[in-house]
């Protein structure tokens, strides 16, 4: 279960935040019930969004790449969201090109999905680019008020020299971020590559998890 965008495996920046996915009323299978009273109170406190989320001839949209392994969970998600009376509209786009485009579609679309991996061993490969003024932020969170203390502490994690110190900072980052809901997905992922004795030049590149094909040579 992924209760932060850091995973474990950063070390000492990973730290298990509090509520989200460890909040009593969160189920792995759902809790439309639960969920059903949230949206009451979001009847009253946000009547728009509320409108948009409930409203058959409105609905949100999900926008994901367009792959079999997709399609088989977006029936588990629709199913859900409908339990809790959320009208959702899947909307699958081609993988080939998914990525290069979250840009422009996090603009189009309420939620996507997209993958990331650290370049080295320090969340400020990882918070700052997928929460803060990084390449990757497609959470729109700079459209909230809650951004320009999240942001500014970023700025002061980035330049503290002390690792401990900074380490901390990022702790903070990463409870901030998760009680906003920035992040949603629920699963740490591992894979594993395995090659053959006769291939050499391996080395992994750990972004997206594949071999850097130019170095790759066979032995004789």
């Amino acid at each position: 279960m992924g209760d932060n965008i850091v995973k474990p495996n950063l070390g000492m920046d990973y730290i298990a935040t509090k509520g989200n996915i460890h909040d009593p009323n969160f189920k792995i299978g759902g809790n439309p019930e639960y969920a059903k009273t949230l949206l009451a109170q979001a009847k009253t406190a946000c009547p728009d969004a509320y409108d948009r989320a409930t409203n058959p001839a409105k609905g949100l949209k999900y926008y994901r790449p367009d792959t079999a392994d997709n399609k088989k969970s977006a029936v588990i998600v629709e199913a859900a969201l409908t339990k809790a009376g959320i009208v959702i509209e899947t909307v699958y786009k081609p993988s080939g090109s998914y990525n290069a485009n979250l840009t422009e579609y996090k603009s189009q679309t309420d939620f996507l999905a997209s993958g990331w991996a650290p370049d080295w061993a320090n969340a400020s490969t990882v918070i700052p680019e997928m929460w803060g003024d990084g390449c990757c932020n497609y959470t729109k969170n700079e459209d909230t008020p809650e951004y320009a203390p999240f942001s500014a502490k970023i700025k002061k994690a980035l330049v503290e020299l002390d690792r401990k110190k900074q380490a901390k900072l990022w702790h903070e980052l990463s409870q901030y971020g998760m009680d906003q809901y920035w992040y949603i997905r629920t699963v740490f992922s591992k894979d594993q590559l395995t090659w053959g004795s006769k291939i050499g030049g391996f080395q992994e590149w750990k972004i997206m998890s594949t071999p850097i094909y130019n170095d790759l040579y066979i032995k004789k």
